[in-house]
């Protein structure tokens, strides 16, 4: 799994203003098999199809390996966080909840195709070939997690 974070130190020396600050927080310790079955749905559905040119795809070309990032901006299940001791919703233990700090909130997951900075603007679009391998990898994604 390829993790890319892009140039922190670049981004910290290009800022006009950095503020340092530190907090805890309790840490949310859960299996990686998501992660895990979303990259072999990708290996097996996308990378066989992306030829990819030497020294590795550039901008927002396809890659041969998936990146597994972090999104920034995100609307898809992020709006439900519960105070950990609300007992008012009652969750079976089967949902996996995931409980981070003081609040518990569903497991989330999401496959982001198309170009983040563009999200939510006028004139978002995303390439058709993108759409398809999202679809590809979604539709292997539930039997290699089942698997897992």
């Amino acid at each position: 799994v390829e993790q890319d974070f892009g140039d922190v130190d670049g981004g910290f020396a290009a800022a006009d203003l950095v503020l340092e600050r530190s907090t805890t927080y309790a840490e949310v310790a859960h299996g990686q098999i998501e992660l895990n079955a979303a990259v072999a749905a990708y290996e097996q559905v996308v990378t066989p199809f992306v030829d990819e040119p030497p020294g590795g795809a550039t901008g927002g070309a396809r890659r041969r390996r998936p990146r597994v990032d972090r999104w920034v901006f995100s609307t898809d299940g992020v709006g439900f966080p519960v105070p950990a001791d609300d007992r008012a919703i009652a969750v079976p233990a089967s949902k996996r909840w995931v409980t981070s700090g003081t609040m518990t909130h569903p497991a989330m997951f999401g496959i982001g195709a198309g170009v983040e900075q563009n999200t939510h603007r006028i004139g978002e679009n995303i390439d058709q070939r993108e759409l398809e391998h999202a679809i590809a990898v979604l539709a292997r994604f539930p039997s290699l997690f089942v698997a897992n």
